[in-house]
């Protein structure tokens, strides 16, 4: 069953990073989205001004120094807006240090799927 509210989210990533495409796991029979994708958090910023989005998925690329720049940029400047973190990296006290920063969530991609994306829309926002 499809839900009539369209969920916008806002999706970053750098063009050399975004091997995971949120748009494929998104089943539009079971909700409806509008996903706008930004390479920077410049950009994101900048697109937040514009328009609400419901979710914030912010893809970490390979974790660094740059990664906790990236996370702590996006939550001071939108602390209400859930931030789902997307990482390669299994690293345990980095996914509680984000967790810890602020972030809703912290997911492994290569073990996502439709339905975990679903579910951290639905459990997020």
């Amino acid at each position: 069953m499809i839900e009539n509210k369209t969920y916008n989210i806002l999706m970053i990533a750098k063009p050399e990073e975004e091997v995971f495409y949120l748009k494929n796991y998104l089943d539009k029979s079971i909700i409806k989205t509008k996903v706008t994708s930004v390479y920077s958090t410049t950009d994101a910023i900048k697109e937040l001004k514009k328009q609400k989005y419901h979710i914030i998925f912010l893809d970490l690329g390979k974790p660094g120094e740059t990664a906790s720049t990236k996370i702590d940029q996006i939550l001071s400047f939108s602390p209400s807006i859930p931030t789902v973190i997307l990482s390669n990296k299994t690293d345990l006290p980095f996914s509680i240090s984000c967790l810890e920063r602020g972030a809703s969530d912290y997911l492994i991609k290569e073990t996502l799927d439709t339905f975990s994306i679903y579910k951290a829309i639905r459990h997020n926002i």
